[in-house]
Order: structure tokens, then sequence, then C-alpha cells
């Protein structure tokens, strides 16, 4: 069984592993269980056993997805770190003749690589399945 980390814990591996694999980039997320609704925005954070990934928008939690693996909250927290770097590569180097989603997740999947063979696959498994049923449209 795996062992259950604790918020700090989290923290300090997704800061560690992203720092070492993509340098210092912006993690948009607050590690901390929110006090009040007031602040809009991502936290992550572990309770009971369980991983916390909460948004609150204009004061009201609009979501708070629970995960039991750390896989599954590594993964959410990654996404949000991969996913805005990928679609700025794509807007920088967008090719108007082709569906813009082309360069985004060919980009996506190429940092995916570097944080191992289970995330990639999970996000290219996301990726087909997004594909399957809204196709690229180029020109």
């Amino acid at each position: 069984m795996e062992k259950f980390l604790s918020t700090k814990e989290i923290a300090r591996k997704i800061l560690d592993i992203v720092h070492e694999k993509l340098g210092v980039v912006s993690i948009p997320i607050e590690f901390d269980c929110p006090k009040d609704t007031s602040k809009e925005g991502t936290y992550v954070f572990s309770e009971n056993n369980i991983y916390h990934y909460m948004f609150i928008e204009k004061g009201k939690i609009r979501f708070d997805n629970k995960y039991t693996s750390l896989f599954d909250i590594s993964y959410i927290i990654l996404k949000d770190v991969i996913s805005p770097i990928a679609k700025d590569y794509e807007f920088k180097n967008r090719n108007d003749k082709q569906d813009f989603r082309r360069i985004w997740f060919s980009k996506e999947l190429d940092l995916w690589t570097l944080f191992g063979e289970d995330f990639y696959e999970r996000a290219k498994q996301e990726m087909d399945e997004i594909l399957l049923n809204h196709p690229y449209i180029d020109e």
C-alpha cells in the first residue's frame, strides 16, 4: 500500500519534480485547505486519507474532486502546469492552416514524456478520446 502524503509532502514532491523537469515555472495551485471561500483559485490538500483537488470561484466551491491515489492527484496537478505551457507554445507557433490542437497536443505529449511513461500514457489516452469524438479539422 502506498504511503499517504500530507499536504506539505505533496507540495514538496510536486514542486521538486516540476522544477527538476521544467525549471522554474508557475504552479497555479494553493497547497492548503481553504480557510474560507473568499479567495478564488485551485487548492490541493490531503485530509483523512483523501487528496482533494478543489476549485473556488465567486465565493463558492465549484468542485471538490477527491482521490485516494498519489498518481491520480499528481497527474491532475501536473496537468495544470503542463497544459498552459503547451497552449502558450501553440499560440507562439500557430499554423493557421491546421487545427490548433495538433501543435498543442504534440507539445503536451512532449512535456509528459519528462514525467514518465505512466503519465504520458494517461495523457495520450485522454487526447485520443477527445480526438475520437472531435477529430482534427484542418483547412
